[in-house]
């Protein structure tokens, strides 16, 4: 093989705006193999991770009930790829604590007492456990798979930070700051996608109502 010949790198997918949103919503497409609290749980889990864009599974099994402040409108974001640095993320109402939403106030007030969940987690299992990080990224990766059979849970990421940058006019630094990320990581491995992603789709509007974004 020519020395100076490079295998192309394998494309990835963009991500799906209109399959995107089917993976919290589509509960009838996710089979009949869930407990009703653990189908309400990923519900709700899937709605945050694909409103916020924090690192599933690490950051969103991390998340603790005092990390919920919703006085201020925002969380507290562990972040364990950073040694454990925390951050903090304003959010908006349908996603922190509005009643009519799949918000975090909505499951905190009333479904995760449906388990005996005596321990600090937002997130539990029936038997009041923290979610493990390789736990809820097995179930998020197979009930997601479901609905849209490319999913990751890294999508939720992904797609956030598209939705966001087409939403500020691919302003890097805000988007950045909102995913606590490194600017040369936006510009690298997300900005591209989103431009592309704009020009696929002129008549495009970003699904996200702000998030961290401000």
């Amino acid at each position: 093989m020519n020395p100076q010949f490079r295998e192309p790198e394998p494309t990835r997918t963009l991500p799906e705006p209109e399959l995107a949103p089917d993976v919290w919503t589509a509960e009838e497409d996710w089979g009949h193999d869930l407990s009703p609290f653990k189908r309400t749980t990923l519900a709700y889990v899937f709605h945050f991770g694909f409103h916020t864009g924090v690192r599933a599974p690490s950051e969103i099994a991390a998340l603790d009930l005092d990390d919920v402040d919703r006085d201020a409108g925002e969380i507290v974001v562990t972040e364990k790829k950073k040694g454990g640095n925390r951050r903090r993320m304003p959010l908006p109402s349908y996603v922190l604590d509005a009643p009519n939403s799949k918000s975090l106030g909505n499951y905190i007030d009333h479904h995760r007492d449906q388990a005996d969940a005596d321990k600090d987690a937002v997130f539990v299992k029936l038997d009041g456990k923290r979610w493990t990080d390789h736990y809820l990224q097995t179930e998020l990766s197979r009930v997601g798979k479901r609905v849209w059979p490319g999913f990751h849970p890294y999508k939720m990421r992904r797609y956030v930070a598209t939705e966001f940058l087409i939403a500020t006019e691919f302003n890097v630094y805000k988007v950045a700051q909102a995913l606590g990320d490194e600017v040369r990581t936006v510009e690298k491995h997300y900005l591209d996608r989103a431009r592309a992603r704009a020009e696929m789709d002129t008549e495009h509007v970003p699904r996200l109502r702000g998030g961290g974004v401000r």
